[in-house]
C-alpha cells in the first residue's frame, strides 16, 4: 500500500505506477473474525470504514490484453462501489503506465473541487 498526499500530483503518479507494475496478486480471503482493521483509516482522518465510504472517492485501472482502462467508481445503495459506466476510460495496452497515472492523477485532483 501507498499513501500519498491527494494535491501532490507527483507523488500520486508514483505511488499508482508503483501499485500497476505490482500488480494485485490473489490472497487468501480471511474469515470474517479474522479481518484485518482497515489500515487506510487513520490516513484518512476517519474511524469507521462507514464513515471513510461516505467520503471516499475510488478509482479502479485494469490492465487488459486489449486495453488499459480507469474505472472510476461511485457508491452502490446496497453499499460498496460499482464502476461509474458512464465515465470509463480506456487506453492503447501499449500506454506507458506513466501517462496512465497521471490521468488517475488528474482524476483526484477534480475529485477535490
Amino acid at each position: 500500500m501507498a499513501v500519498a498526499d491527494a494535491a501532490n500530483t507527483e507523488l500520486v503518479v508514483r505511488a499508482v505506477v508503483t501499485a500497476l507494475e505490482r500488480g494485485n496478486p490473489k490472497v487468501k480471503t480471511p474469515a470474517r473474525d479474522a479481518f484485518p482493521p482497515p489500515v487506510v483509516l487513520p490516513y484518512a482522518g476517519v474511524k469507521s470504514w462507514k464513515t471513510f465510504e461516505k467520503g471516499a472517492q475510488t478509482w479502479a485501472v485494469d490492465l487488459e490484453t486489449k486495453h488499459i482502462v480507469i474505472r472510476p467508481q461511485r457508491t452502490h445503495e446496497d453499499g460498496g462501489w460499482v464502476d461509474d459506466e458512464d465515465k470509463l476510460e480506456y487506453f492503447p495496452p501499449d500506454t506507458p503506465l506513466e501517462k496512465v497515472a497521471q490521468r488517475v492523477a488528474q482524476l483526484v485532483l477534480l475529485a477535490m473541487k
